[in-house]
Order: C-alpha cells, then structure tokens, then sequence
C-alpha cells in the first residue's frame, strides 16, 4: 500500500500527465513516512515503514509516536496527536533493525562465550526477534550457552544464561557504613546470588546472618544496621 502512494506521489510531481491524473495523496500517508524518514526507534532499535495497513479518517496534522510494547513487532499500531489534544491510530507494518552481537563461529551448548566468540553485526534484522539481545561485545563475555548455535545466530537471553556472581559458600567481605566511617568483616553468602542481588551473610566471626546488596564478586554491603 505504501508503494501505491509513493508511486502517486511520484506521478503528481514529475508525470507530464499529471494533470490529467486523478490520484490523490492521502497526508496521513505523507505525514507518517516523513516521521520514519527523520528516525524512529525504540530501545535503540531503528524502525523501517514497510506498509501501511489502515489510515485515519482525519486530515489533521499529527505527531507519530510508538506505543508501549515489548520487543520489535512487525505490525504496530502508531499513536498520533493532533495539537488539540485529539489521539488517531495507523496500523503499519515495520522492519526493526541494529548493530548486535553474533556467534562469529559454531558454538556448541554449555560454551562460556568469549570476546572471540561473537562480531558486532551491522544492520540485522531484529523484527519479531524472540528474547532481549546485546549491542555491546563485552556485555556477553561468560555468558553459557543453552543451546547450540552457528555463524551470524544472535546472542540472546532466550539462548544463554549468566553463571551467579557469588554461589553458595563464596567468602565476602562485608561492609557497614556509618556516616562517615566504613567497617569490614569478613563473611560466607548463604546463596548464589548476582550483582545488585539481596542475599543472607553470615558473619564468619559472630555467626550472626545479615542481608546485604553484593557489589561485587568479593565485596557486600549491609543493608540496615548490625554485623
């Protein structure tokens, strides 16, 4: 559908027949193709119009937005807002794409995946694409692999799994601040547990468990008062 207005277009400005040819541009149409010609994305992900399935019965300009959803979806609804506050809906089809991260190479399940494991691909499509995905090579780094994978295949939270930080047992070091001052102690997590995760410590000097945020791969922080 979309073709057909860019050919009408086309027609009107550079046929000489144009004037004996009754085609009319729907401005919807025209409006909604520059928005995506200026730059439309989501999540840093850029939209491509590949068609448009219905236009509103308004001639009022209208600023085109995206709808809350989840992942890049083929087929969309677009808000428009016209100045006086007044809302229409274009139901269209698009092409998502973006800089991702790749297998460079086969990849076997259960691989820890290395820098040299996966390429920064240009220009993939991503359209209703299954699981977040990366656009950094050092945002995978030891990631595993639950499943198999070849050459090009995104790198996707629906295909590995981030081993825990801490696991059960890991000794830590355990930080209280109070106002100024920083004390320490050392101290066992009572479960596996990521970066930014609560988790039970428990004071390997007193015995006594207290729940912390971990910081890092050796270091908690006391959430509350008392080791």
């Amino acid at each position: 559908m979309l073709r057909n207005y860019v050919f009408g277009l086309w027609m009107v400005l550079f046929s000489p027949y144009a004037a004996l040819a009754a085609i009319t541009i729907h401005p919807q149409a025209l409006s909604i193709q520059s928005a995506f010609d200026a730059g439309m994305e989501q999540d840093g992900v850029l939209a491509h119009l590949e068609e448009i399935y219905q236009l509103p019965t308004t001639n009022k300009a209208l600023r085109w937005e995206f709808p809350y959803f989840r992942g890049h979806p083929s087929r969309v609804s677009m808000v428009g807002t016209a100045n006086d506050g007044s809302r229409w809906f274009m139901s269209v089809r698009l092409r998502w794409s973006a800089d991702v991260v790749v297998a460079s190479h086969r990849l076997s399940a259960h691989t820890f995946v290395t820098t040299q494991d996966v390429v920064l691909a240009k220009n993939v499509d991503v359209t209703d694409h299954q699981g977040d995905f990366w656009t950094r090579i050092e945002d995978v780094e030891n990631l595993r692999l639950t499943t198999p994978l070849g050459e090009g295949d995104l790198i996707t939270t629906r295909n590995t799994t981030r081993p825990p930080l801490l696991k059960r047992g890991d000794q830590v070091s355990i930080i209280m601040k109070i106002g100024g001052l920083e004390v320490r102690a050392t101290g066992v997590v009572m479960r596996n547990a990521q970066k930014g995760d609560r988790v039970d410590v428990k004071n390997s000097r007193s015995g006594k468990v207290v729940q912390a945020r971990v910081l890092s791969a050796d270091e908690v922080l006391i959430l509350g008062r008392g080791m």
